[in-house]
């Protein structure tokens, strides 16, 4: 059964994604974030690809459903949805990478190590669960450093009111 603009506002939002059908491959994902993502599935080389469209709103349903046409149309005349050549899609850890060689002139040799260093440690880990212990040790750490300061703060006033 076609999706219809009213059914799309009534979705209700689920602990896991899930995927609402419209059909001729296009997929509505809810997202457990509230996110609606409009996407395409279709085979490739005897595997199930998928291509993102937009996003719900900003991409209405009518976009979407002209979408497919337009994908089924390339899918076709032998063309791909995605493009073949990664460098059109960098990696976030390519990207952070070039980032750093632009940086490295005007940094010392031990800061761009640092900065290595830490961007592999932070956000190429694979394993979320040492990802999260890291980024919870590092909050831990602020949020002692502000109550530090706070009763430094409190401190100096009591010894400015009692100078007074």
């Amino acid at each position: 059964m076609p999706l219809t603009d009213t059914a799309i506002k009534a979705l209700k939002l689920k602990a896991a994604r899930y995927k609402v059908f419209d059909g001729g491959g296009l997929y509505l994902e809810v997202l457990p974030t509230g996110s609606k993502v409009w996407r395409i599935k279709y085979p490739e080389e005897g595997k199930d690809r998928r291509h993102t469209v937009g996003h719900y709103p900003a991409v209405s349903l009518r976009d979407a459903q002209l979408a497919v046409l337009n994908a089924k149309a390339l899918l076709e005349s032998g063309e791909c949805l995605e493009p073949e050549d990664k460098a059109l899609n960098p990696t976030f850890s390519a990207t952070a990478f070039e980032w750093i060689e632009c940086q490295a002139p005007r940094w010392s040799e031990a800061h761009k190590t640092t900065v290595t260093t830490r961007l592999q440690k932070l956000a190429f880990l694979p394993d979320l669960e040492a990802r999260f212990q890291i980024l919870s040790n590092l909050v831990r750490y602020i949020v002692t450093m502000m109550s530090s300061l706070h009763i430094l703060l409190l401190l100096w006033e009591k010894a400015e009111n009692f100078k007074n």
